[in-house]
């Protein structure tokens, strides 16, 4: 099915990206760069947010940063929805119905996965936004049309409003250097759909040509569950040795910017660690929690291209 454009739905979802996206710089963390040379590494896999990509929030969630009433329900009415209720005038009213009930959803929806014995659920945001689109529709408070191409609409255009991203420095570099020398490379990130888009429609090329194995790219929104959860790692590991089975946990070197998310569990499965400490907005020690205190990465990165450099040569 093609829009009006004669675009796919994915043609014109990485059309909306790149045009609600702008050049981001880092913001400097002052932190100085611990390397060393690390033997034994055959797979390089990486976080996406914060890490890979520069974020305005510094991660990604349905719950993280904030966005105002007037940008989403400016992001409604691009997204083709008509608001029919009589305030529809009033951005902010709009914008505040819409946020309550996407709030209300996700809480419901989070809690219903808690009790089933998930305890870091990752819920799916187009089922979220269909969700919403479904409520406001019953209460008469807007139109819309294809609720489900709609609903992939609505969730880039909150997206891009809320958590502005960007490729980090020398990130092509760098992937480039890992896949000529033949590493293998793959993703751990908390995620949703657009995740995979947003490198693609930013990065200018498709994951595949930037070097990632298809069967190591491991998205939270996928699982059903994230970060920091023991168990969403574990599902990794688990694809890890589908993909080469002489391939270990201390044959990875897992680069991510949050202790907590990313270093911590990480290193409990026996990866090896490098904490990227590159951009402010994303750097998250987490200093006050015990067990991060008592964790060292194997790195501490101020910049991806110095990754290559602390890997030796492998068979």
């Amino acid at each position: 099915m093609k829009n009006t454009h004669g675009e796919t739905i994915r043609e014109e979802l990485t059309r909306r990206i790149r045009s609600g996206s702008s050049p981001l710089t880092c913001i400097s963390t002052g932190e100085t760069a611990r390397l060393k040379i690390l033997s034994g590494v055959s797979a390089v896999v990486f976080d996406v947010y914060g890490t890979m990509m520069i974020s305005g929030v510094g991660d990604i969630g349905v719950d993280d940063g904030s966005i105002a009433p007037e940008d989403i329900a400016d992001a409604f009415e691009r997204s083709g929805i008509t608001f029919t209720d009589p305030d529809r005038h009033n951005r902010r009213s709009a914008g505040r119905k819409i946020l309550q009930s996407y709030n209300e959803t996700v809480f419901n929806t989070c809690e219903r996965a808690r009790e089933a014995g998930n305890p870091h659920p990752e819920p799916e945001i187009r089922s979220v936004w269909g969700q919403v689109l479904s409520n406001m529709q019953e209460d008469g408070l807007l139109r819309c049309s294809d609720a489900v191409d709609t609903a992939a609409r609505v969730s880039v255009e909150f997206e891009v409003r809320m958590n502005p991203v960007w490729p980090m420095p020398a990130l092509a570099e760098t992937l480039l250097i890992l896949r000529e020398r033949a590493f293998i490379l793959g993703i751990i990130s908390n995620s949703q759909f657009y995740t995979p888009l947003m490198i693609e429609a930013l990065a200018g090329s498709s994951l595949n040509a930037l070097g990632f194995s298809p069967d190591l790219l491991h998205w939270s929104y996928e699982e059903g569950m994230k970060k920091p959860g023991m168990i969403f790692y574990e599902g990794f590991l688990r694809k890890l040795e589908s993909h080469q089975p002489k391939l270990k946990p201390e044959h990875v070197l897992y680069v991510g910017n949050d202790m907590l998310k990313d270093i911590l569990p990480a290193h409990r499965l026996g990866m090896r660690t490098a904490l990227f400490a590159g951009d402010a907005r994303s750097l998250k020690w987490r200093e006050d929690v015990p067990e991060c205190r008592e964790v060292k990465p194997d790195l501490v990165v101020t910049d991806l291209k110095q990754i290559p450099g602390c890997l030796e040569e492998h068979n």
